[in-house]
Formats: C-alpha cells, structure tokens, sequence
C-alpha cells in the first residue's frame, strides 16, 4: 500500500515538474465528467483578462506539460476566436457556466480569417491541440468542472 501511494505522489510530482508556465498566464486544474463518470483530470493555462483573452497561444509552440488553455469570461458572451500569430492547429470547445458542452470547431493555425463562433453564448472556451478534444474526453455529453489548484 505504501508503495502504491508513493508512486501515485511520484506521479503527481513528476506531472508538475514537466509543466513550464507561460509568463503572464494561471493555470487551473479542470475534471472532465460524463454523467457521474470521471473520465479526464488535467492542468490547462488560465486566460481570464481582456488581455490574456486577446493573446492566448499566439506564438506558442509546446504548450510545456499544459493539456490546452481554458478562456474563462466573468459573463455569458458571443466573441469570437482567431488565429493569428497562433503556429499550433487547435481545437476549440465552448462551455456554457456550468461547463455544459455547447459546441466545438478545429481550427487552422496563422490565420485572421476566420473568426470561429461556438453555436449558442458561452462562459468556457478550452483550446487544446487540434484532434486531442475526443482524448480528453470532452464531447456532447461531457461536463468540464473548471477550478481549484493543478
């Protein structure tokens, strides 16, 4: 039993070792559920200002042990994403205020054109490397509970 819990420590420690934050960023920890499932657990960089929102991952090319970078919005809002100066293809998930799916797109990388809309007002865009959506288990019928420490 101790070595157990000392490899599940070792992990731990070995997971917030590997990530390198992105000056000017949080970070927070996010759990990925489908019904009463827990299906994913990860770390993701936090953008919560107009001024993270407006940078995001532009020129980011490894997102150094981060799973993706969660947009959170004080309020419902419509706006849309872009990726201008932004190397890496993504994929986007919007989340309504209860980390409800709402919809998702993928996105071509080093563009301005065009802008991407979710389907209905969101509170929660999650961005993570094109196709990885599905890996984290973030889907239609998936509930993502943002919060607390990684």
């Amino acid at each position: 039993m101790l070595a157990a819990l000392v490899i599940l420590v070792a992990g731990c420690a070995e997971d917030t070792a590997s990530r390198v934050a992105l000056p000017g960023f949080g970070q927070t920890a996010y759990r990925v559920e489908q019904g009463e499932k827990t299906v994913k657990e990860g770390c993701a960089l936090l953008a919560t200002t107009p001024e993270q929102h407006g940078r995001g991952l532009m020129n980011v090319r490894d997102l150094k042990g981060y799973d993706g970078m969660i947009f959170e919005f004080s309020s419902d809002t419509n706006v849309g994403f872009y990726m201008k100066d932004t190397p890496m293809p993504l994929s986007i998930a919007w989340l309504d205020g209860q980390g409800h799916y709402i919809s998702s797109a993928d996105m071509a990388p080093n563009r301005e054109d065009p802008t991407y809309f979710a389907a209905a007002p969101f509170r929660y865009g999650f961005e993570v490397p094109q196709g990885r959506l599905g890996s984290l288990g973030i889907s239609s019928d998936s509930t993502v509970v943002i919060g607390g420490d990684c």
